[in-house]
Parts: structure tokens; sequence; C-alpha cells
């Protein structure tokens, strides 16, 4: 490509991106390409044809994929409106085309699919059309032949390229439409033939039989999404992933890069051709629910039993049931250890474990039960057992590889992304303008600068007052500079707006910037999205929990949400759909967004990735890799052509372009392997012996570390060792951690064994072996335990006797007493905790429990996300276990045995929790659905409930429609998870 050119398609980058922001036009006229639009487009046409003679695939893909976003400009770019003179559908069926030969295939199909009512005389063009449509029911000569293939009636479609071929010839001579679409389709064939999934699995699947795997590409069901695998999909094939049946593999790859198909395809050989059972663990509830959601509906039409299983670690009484007949269990690594102990055998029935997010294996509340997890099930004698290691951002995941019991051969790594992602810096070039400084490690066309992408006008409001112009308050700092940026983004599509903490420094401060922003109307708030029914219903449900007052409910009556850790599951879930739906069009957020379930943002605006620290005043960097995960969220493959992350402070670009150059990202080292250096680190600077008296005498925070290796040691310990030979088996235990591959010092693995050995002599010393099994099925740490004794908490008589839940006796003697586990903290107060839970526990609303508490709804909030729905929803998990282990479970009350789980989730009676461990989610509509069982009088339990409220769905969801205190959301999604016609 020359100079000139790559000079050109760098200005229509820059062009187009000036259109999408808003730019005024006076801004960007005297571009030379604006005079010379029709040389650009017919230069790049014949720039195509050069492209293709290029023997080197890489530069080759690298300029179609240069032209290919060239001429989607002139169809549906935001500068297209400014361009006339071109067929934009035939142009934009051009512009897929070359992506697809570039190795966008997800975008190609994006945009071919979106081209309304195509049509066409040139057969070549509408094979063209819908070949990436991936739709084979035309009955176009060249179509047909395609669909041979496709439904598995002939491995070789050579006859199809040889009629191209055919077509190329007579195009040559009588027309040149022709020509240049038989050109492109044979093209499009060619690259087809080497990276179809027929191909590649009939060469590299064991066992591969087309009758076996037609069900899987039926009609109508896969065929439509998955006729060819992507660069990093294609790299695990051709190493053996699907071929050496019992080997470990890891996978390193980018989010989006076809992860959940590639896992789809190993889930159907290994449950429907090799008979193995699949256990996919993943770290947060909330993505186990989305991985169920985007699997269930492929492969349960292929008759695979696939279950989800999350939310507290007890297992309910559907839950311990029904996982004995899931094939595939997708679960969390706390609840499927809970699973564990309860079902005898449980974990040798998966053969093949399948462990997402693997980054999260250096969690600080996580990442110790995934990596004890793990340490159980390669020690497990399971014959053929694999495990398949899955994550976007860790360095040395060839390292778990390894330990997991694969080798070099069996780690693939790929930094393919299926959508293309610009990286812009907002640069200050003048007192009153700032430019976006995109792809500064590229070169053109993919670098350019944006000029005046932020000035002075865009933060000028008008005085309601006095009718003149004003410039809002404090439009230089990085605050007002990402708000401005978030805001002019989100007319092009979803936008997240990150930052690093969720208060006055970060969500708090964003959230009330925008909307002081959109209310006074500033030039860079003006084009606004229209209001849909979707937001008034969430708008409706957001205010009813948190009141007019609170700043959420403030801000998505405009289209804008925010998501972090302490805010509850329900509202963050109803968020997540808001941003799904498109009825929320930005969302402020921390990385909790990046560590939850995938959204469709279109850009990311980066606030910050520095996070301050209060207790030592200074503001510090997160994690490179953190970095690497959350900018890998914008640009969603088959809903956006491109994704775009603007990083606002230019202060931090260093930091920055490291993470995009993927220098020094840092390892993983599991939690086991850094709370063994943190103790190492105190007996150093303390200078002092490591000694179970003095681990005793130490802080809560302190002692907290030492219930984690306790816990360690507890779940490592084979469940028939002996307390006397105990250290004889310490070695070997070790032996099969992470913490022993990472810990690579001497020093470190002198001080792991050590520290292991003096709580082994501890636990031996303290806990009779009699009672080590109860320990490991409820979690507890063995000074949990001690604790619980001491109280006699176990011995209250209400754990036979309790039939009200909110029984004052029961809080006062048997609950509140848990807050003191960790030491007396005075930042709780007990009355006000008491009161919340009476009130959680009734079904009263945030807002409500707020003003029972006497307190603000962000506080409350903190008590659901923290001290309950954290802290104390831990320690009674483990205390009704512990009963349900001490006591027998048919003298147990049952609102006692359950009182965990109606905690959690904010219920009061147990025909409620019936209905919860049947799928049902929202709070809000099973409250009201037990004022409908009350008034019909209904006193059945579980099934028996679930199918009386079918029956009576049409009366059910009129009472509801009519209920108060049911917002519409609630009412739908009860409906729908119910299952009511």
């Amino acid at each position: 490509m020359n100079k000139l050119l790559r000079n050109w398609l760098s200005q229509v980058e820059s062009w187009e991106a000036a259109a999408e922001f808003g730019i005024p036009r006076d801004e960007w006229v005297k571009y030379d390409i604006i005079q010379r639009n029709e040389d650009v487009y017919i230069a790049s046409l014949s720039a195509i044809f050069d492209a293709l003679r290029i023997d080197d695939m890489e530069q080759k893909q690298s300029e179609l994929w240069s032209l290919a976003k060239t001429l989607l400009v002139y169809s549906r770019g935001a500068a297209a409106r400014y361009l006339s003179g071109v067929g934009r559908d035939l142009n934009q069926l051009y512009a897929a085309t070359l992506f697809y030969i570039a190795g966008y295939p997800a975008t190609a199909t994006f945009l071919a699919r979106n081209i309304n009512d195509f049509s066409t005389e040139i057969a070549e063009e509408e094979f063209i059309h819908n070949f990436l449509s991936h739709d084979v029911s035309s009955v176009n000569s060249l179509t047909r032949q395609l669909a041979l293939f496709v439904d598995g009636q002939t491995e070789d479609i050579s006859d199809l390229m040889d009629n191209l071929s055919n077509s190329i010839a007579t195009g040559i001579i009588c027309d040149p439409r022709q020509f240049i679409a038989a050109r492109l389709a044979r093209e499009c064939i060619q690259r087809f033939s080497n990276v179809n999934i027929w191909k590649l699995l009939r060469e590299h699947a064991a066992d591969y039989s087309t009758d076996a795997w037609k069900p899987f590409f039926a009609t109508g069901g896969n065929a439509a999404t998955m006729w060819e695998l992507l660069p990093s999909q294609e790299m695990a094939l051709t190493q053996g992933l699907m071929s050496r049946m019992e080997t470990t593999f890891s996978l390193q790859m980018p989010t989006s890069a076809g992860k959940t198909a590639l896992c789809e395809l190993l889930i159907y050989q290994e449950v429907k051709i090799h008979g193995r059972f699949v256990l996919f663990l993943v770290p947060f509830r909330a993505l186990a629910a989305e991985i169920q959601r985007d699997m269930s509906s492929r492969l349960h039409g292929l008759g695979i039993r696939i279950l989800a299983t999350h939310g507290g670690n007890i297992p309910t009484r559907s839950e311990s049931s029904s996982v004995a007949d899931a094939e595939v269990l997708i679960v969390t690594p706390e609840k499927f250890a809970a699973l564990e102990q309860m079902i005898e055998g449980f974990s040798d029935r998966f053969q093949t474990i399948i462990c997402d997010e693997g980054h999260l294996i250096d969690d600080e509340s996580r990442g110790l039960g995934y990596e004890l997890l793990l340490t159980r099930l390669r020690g497990v004698n399971v014959l053929g057992r694999r495990f398949i290691f899955l994550s976007a951002v860790l360095p040395n995941v060839s390292e778990i590889n390894v330990w997991l019991g694969g080798d070099q051969q069996t780690f693939v790594q790929s930094e393919y992304r299926p959508v293309d992602t610009d990286y812009c810096f907002i640069k200050q070039v003048s007192s009153n303008s700032y430019c976006l400084d995109v792809n500064p490690t590229e070169a053109q066309p993919r670098s350019y600068y944006l000029y005046r992408f932020l000035t002075t006008d865009d933060f000028r409001y008008t005085n309601p007052v006095t009718g003149r112009l004003k410039l809002i308050d404090g439009r230089n700092n990085f605050s007002s500079l990402a708000c401005a940026a978030t805001l002019k983004a989100r007319r092009n599509g979803p936008v997240a707006l990150f930052t690093t903490t969720r208060g006055r420094q970060g969500i708090q401060s964003l959230g009330k910037t925008l909307l002081n922003m959109v209310q006074k109307g500033i030039r860079a708030a003006q084009e606004r999205p229209s209001e849909t029914p979707e937001l008034k219903e969430l708008f409706e449900y957001v205010l009813f929990l948190l009141g007019h007052e609170h700043l959420l409910a403030q801000l998505v009556r405009i289209g804008i949400g925010y998501h972090h850790g302490r805010l509850p599951q329900e509202i963050r879930r109803a968020i997540e759909e808001g941003v799904q739906e498109g009825s929320i069009n930005i969302i402020i957020c921390t990385n909790t967004l990046a560590e939850g379930v995938n959204l469709p943002i279109r850009t990311m605006v980066v606030h910050t990735v520095r996070r301050y620290d209060p207790d030592r005043d200074l503001h510090f960097f997160i994690p490179k890799r953190s970095i690497k995960n959350i900018i890998g969220r914008a640009g969603r493959a088959g809903k956006e052509t491109r994704g775009r992350i603007i990083f606002v402070n230019w202060n931090e670009r260093v930091r920055i372009e490291q993470v995009l150059r993927e220098q020094e990202i840092e390892p993983a080292k599991g939690l086991l392997c850094r709370l063994i250096e943190t103790l190492h680190e105190f007996s150093l600077n303390n200078k002092k012996e490591l000694t179970n008296e003095l681990f005793e005498r130490q802080r809560p925070w302190f002692l907290e570390i030492i219930d984690k290796i306790d816990l360690a040691l507890l779940n490592l310990i084979a469940s028939d060792a002996q307390a006397d030979t105990l250290d004889q088996h310490l070695n070997d235990l070790l032996e099969q951690t992470l913490a022993r591959r990472l810990c690579t010092s001497e020093e470190l693995q002198n001080c792991l064994e050590k520290v292991f050995q003096l709580r082994a002599e501890h636990l031996v010393a303290t806990v009779e072996q009699a009672i080590w099994p109860k320990l490991r099925k409820s979690g507890s740490a063995p000074r949990f335990w001690r604790f619980v004794n001491e109280k006699l908490l176990l011995q209250h008589p209400l754990w036979l006797e309790l039939q009200d839940p909110l029984d004052d006796q029961w809080l006062q003697e048997v609950i509140m007493p848990l807050l003191s586990y960790e030491g007396e903290d005075t930042s709780r107060d007990h009355g006000m905790l008491q009161d919340f839970i009476k009130g959680w526990m009734s079904g009263l609303t945030y807002q409500e429990l707020a003003e029972a508490c006497g307190c603000n709804v962000d506080r409350i909030l903190d008590f659901v996300c923290n001290d309950v729905g954290y802290v104390l929803q831990d320690l009674v998990a483990k205390l009704c276990q512990l009963a349900t282990e001490t006591h027998d479970e048919r003298d147990l009350s049952e609102p006692a045995r359950n009182w965990s789980s109606l905690l959690q989730y904010g219920l009061g009676t147990l025909q409620q929790l019936d209905l919860f461990e049947r799928g049902v989610s929202d709070r809000l509509a099973v409250w009201g659905a037990t004022r409908y069982i009350e008034a019909t009088q209904t006193t059945l339990r579980g099934r028996d409930l679930v199918v009386y409220l079918r029956r009576n769905g049409q009366f059910l969801r009129s009472s509801l429609e009519r209920d108060e205190r049911v917002p519409t959301m609630s009412v739908k999604r009860f409906i729908r998870e119910l299952r009511i016609r």
C-alpha cells in the first residue's frame, strides 16, 4: 500500500471518529479526503486486488482489514451521511467480505446480517451474502453447493472453487461486477476450506465420525453460528485439545476470542461421544448463570443434561438430588466443595474439569478455595482425568498447566481478538482543547490524531435564569474529562466508564458529575438517547428499592447505571440487563464488571488505573493484569464492528502502554503462596521465630490468615489420615499444592513446610480427630469451632424448637454472638444490625430499611453486601452446617437448619425458600407471591407448591400485577423463572 493511500486511510479513520463524536464539521471539513472522497474510494477498491496478490499472509490480512474499515465508512459509518454516489448495501457486503478474508469472521457475519433486504442480479454477490450470513436456504446454485458441504453430504468444496474460477474468467470478459464478486467469493471459500469446522474436527477430533457430529450441526442449531473456528480455537485443536483426550490443556486467549464456543465443542465430544462427565468451575455466581444461559440453549437441544448451581455454600435439597442427573455441572468452587462433602464419591464422577477465569486463583476472597479444590481434584485417582484451564490475562499459565498435569505442548497461547479495538489517550494541546491520540504504539493508518475531541464549548451550558452561556465548574479535572468523553461516546453505543473505587473519588463522584452535566445540559450531553419502555420499568424497580434521593435512581432515570461490589446482586443484575437490552447506555463500574458477565460495551472510558488507600493516604496502581482484563471488555464479537478504549489520565500513559505491549504483566502466585510470603515477611520484620503461641496472640487480620492456612491443611488431609502419623504425610500433601511450585526460594519453601507442620501440631492438640470431617464439611477453621463451643452456640435449645426465624431470643443468643468472632468491631452497631436483619427478612426494601434503622440507604447496602451478606452470612452458614453435623438432622428445627439461606435471600418463610430453591430469584416477587399464597390459604411445600402456582398462573399473575409492592420488572422475571404461561 503506497504512502498516499495509507495517509488517506488514516484521515478516513480520523474523519469517521470526528463524525462519531459529533465534532463540529468546520473542524474536519478541510481534510483532503473530504474533497477527494471519490478518489479515496476508487483507490481503495483498486488496492483490494493489489492486497490479494500479497504472499505474506500477515501483511495481506493487515492491508485488507484497513481497506475493509475504509469501505465500511461509506456504508454505515457516522461519516456516511456526508457521502453519496455509493451503493451502500453492496459496499457493505464488500466490506464484510474483506473483513472475512482478513480473519475477522464475526465482524463479517455481523455486517452481512445487518444489510436490509439485500437483492442483486449477480449470482456471485448473492452467494457472498448467503455465505457470510450463514444462510444456505437460497436457490442460488453456488449456495446449493455450499449447502451440500454444510449438511455433510460432501467433504469436498473443490467443485465450488472451480465454478467460482469460471465466474472470474467470464466476468473479466463480460461483467466487471461479476469479476469482482467472483474473485472475492473465491478468496472467501479458499480461506473457508482451511478453517471450516468440519475439516478441523475431521483432522483433530478423536474418534471423529460424521454421524456422531451431525446433530451438533443440524439445521437450525449450531450451524447458524459455528461454521468455522477462530485462530485461537483452531490453534487449540491443532495442538491436540480434542485428540489427546486424557491430557490436561491450558488456554490463554483474550476475552471474546471464542472460549464459550470452544467449550461447547469440547463438552459435546466429552459427553455425547466419549460418555464423560464435565465439571465447569467458575468463580462467580453471575458468571455461572451466564454460562448456563449461553450453553443451555444449544446443549440442552442436543440431549445434554446441564445444570448450574450457585448461591449459598450449603446445598439445598433440590440441588443435592438434581446434581446426580447432570452430565455437565456449572458451579463455583465453594458450592462444589460443599456438594463434595454432602454426596459421597461426588468428585469421582467428573473426568473432565474446565477451570474458567483461572486468574482468580490469585483472588483474595476466592483464590484459596479455587486452588485447594484443584489440588484435591488433581490428587484424586480418577482414570484419565484432565483439566482445561482458561485465562485471558495470566502470563504464567504454562506453569499452572504443568502443575495440573500438562506439558509445554498442551499450552495454547493466542492474542487474537475477533473485534478490532482502538486505544486512545486524551491529550491537552491548548488551554481550551484536548485531542485524542489514537493507537500511538501503532503505525499509520492505525494511528492518528483526532483534534478538538473536547473543547471549552463542550462544557458550556445555558444559565436558566440569565439565558447566558456558562462553563461548568472543574471542567479540566480528570473526572470532568472522563464524564464528557463518556457522554460524547454514548451516541455510538453502550459506554462503560471505569474507575477503581466506589466512593468519593470513584463511582459516587463520577455519577454526580455525569448527573450534573446532563441536568445542566452541557453541549457534550445534549445528544441523549430516547427513553424506552424497558428504561421506565428499570427506573420503577430501582426507585422502589432505593428511593428518589438515591444517586442510582436519579442516574437510571437518564439511562445511566453503575456497578460495584457493594451493590446487591439483584440490582447489579438489573443494571446488567439494562445494558444488554439497550435501556442503559452508560455504566460506571469498578473491576466487578470485568469479573462478571460479558456486556455489549462499545467504548470503555478509563478514568484512572490508580486506587486510593485512605489508611496510607496514597494512590497506587492496580495490577497490570487487572488493567488488561478490564480493557478486554470493549467491543463484543457479533454485536459491534470495533471497540474503543479511551484513557483519560495522560500521566498514566507509561503504565498503560506497558500493558498494551504485554510488558511485565504480574504472574499468578496463588493465594496460599502469598499467605506464606506474608507470614515469612512478618517473621523477618518482627525478628521472631514462627510459633503457634505467636500466631494465636495476633490481631484479627492476622488470625484470618492463620484460619486460611488451617482450612488448607484440613482440606488437604486425606479423610482416613491418622493424627499420630499426620506429620509423615505433610510433605506429600505440600507436593500437591501450587504453592510448592510457586514458592520458588528455599526460604519460602522452608516457611511453607514449617507453617504447615506447626498448624498440624496445633490441630492435633486442640481438635479431636472425630471433629475434622465436620470442619471440612462446614468450611470452619478450628478456631471457629473452639469459639462456637466456648459460646455454647450449638447447645442452644432453639436449634430443636425454633419456629419463628425472627425470634428475639434466637437472634440475641445464637446469631448476634457470631459477630464477636473476629474481635469486637466498634464500627458495627449490633442493635442496628438486629433491626436490619428483622426488616430484611420481613421483605422491606432498602429505603424502608434505612428509615427503620435510622441511617442512609448506602449504609444499608453495606449491611447487605458486607456486614450481613458477607461476614455474618459466612459465619451463619458454617454454624448451621456444624449444627446439622452435630445434631440428628431429623431433630433440627427446619427454620433453624435453613436460617442461613433465609438470611442470604431476605426471606421469612420456608415456602419462600422453596421457590428460591427451584430457580426463582426475585425477592420482591416472592414476597408478592407469598401474599397470594396466604390469601388462598395453601400450605403446600416444595414441588407441590410450584405445581399449584403454575396451575393458578393467571390468578397469580393478576395478583402480582395489582400488588403495589411488586415492580413490573419483578413480575416479569418471576413469571419467566417459574415458567408460568
